[in-house]
């Protein structure tokens, strides 16, 4: 029981990082359009 509830706290750590990570990203994105054409202009 201990050993599935620490996968499962886990689990819901690694959702949350990725979540958060998505979020900021786009908030960025958002925020400043020089970053994204910097970033599409690495990318070629």
């Amino acid at each position: 029981m201990g050993k599935n509830t620490g996968m499962q706290a886990m689990l819901v750590a690694v959702a949350l990082a990725v979540l958060a990570m998505f979020v900021i990203g786009f908030m960025d994105r958002a925020r400043d359009p020089v970053a994204e054409t910097t970033q599409h202009t690495l990318d070629h």
